[in-house]
């Protein structure tokens, strides 16, 4: 009966080879980096209200957006990819039943 015999640095190098493997296909699966985006919007120094923040992605199109508060900060509930983006103003953002518009009103700035 013929035995085989396994070289010890064989075991060690698939071994290796395969925590490398999982390592390496952990690290693959966590998709773009992202951050939280909040900030205040001031116009002649004072807090600017009634309007909502808009933010597009210029790679991708990608968009968030979120209303500003009374004391002119806004915050962006979910994480936006890292990248290059254009702000703009718009109506605020509204829930008729709690007061807001009912449809898009323009922005004025004074």
């Amino acid at each position: 009966m013929m035995r085989t015999r396994v070289y010890r640095p064989a075991v060690k190098w698939a071994t290796t080879l395969l925590v490398l493997m999982v390592v390496f296909s952990i690290g693959c699966n966590r998709g773009p980096t992202t951050g939280k985006v909040k900030g205040k919007v001031t116009f002649n120094d004072k807090p600017y209200t009634n309007a909502a923040v808009v933010l597009v992605c210029n790679e991708t199109g990608q968009a968030g957006t979120a209303n500003i508060q009374s004391d002119g900060t806004f915050t962006l509930e979910e994480p936006l990819p890292v990248g290059k983006y254009s702000v703009y103003l718009a109506p605020a953002l509204g829930d008729p039943a709690a007061g807001g518009p009912e449809k898009a009103m323009p922005v004025k700035i004074d």
